[in-house]
């Protein structure tokens, strides 16, 4: 991971932590939502580590990821559809797929 992503992930996670904190102290007795807010400021932080992980792997393995190009497509429903729709659009414009 270069420095500038270190450095963004770690003010992303941290405006995030923020609001979460601010959000707690809004919901005062609330235990409920004290817990949900609690959950998710949890999963932000292991989501943010997990991705700082793989980012350090692939800068350890000098980023074989861009040694190709590539589009990468995912979600729940369509992506078969967005691929061929993809698919069409590039061999029209000359390139191999």
């Amino acid at each position: 991971m270069d420095r500038g992503d270190s450095l963004v992930a770690r003010r992303a996670y941290s405006e995030a932590e923020a609001i979460f904190r601010r959000e707690l102290e809004r919901a005062g007795d609330d235990q409920l939502t004290r817990l949900k807010l609690a959950e998710l400021l949890s999963w932000t932080k292991r989501y943010d580590e997990s991705l700082q992980l793989y980012r350090a792997i692939l800068a350890a393995l000098d980023h074989p990821e861009r040694a190709y190009r590539s589009i990468h497509i995912g979600g729940t429903n369509g992506k078969g559809s967005v691929a061929a729709m993809v698919e069409r659009a590039l061999r029209a414009s000359g390139l191999k797929t």
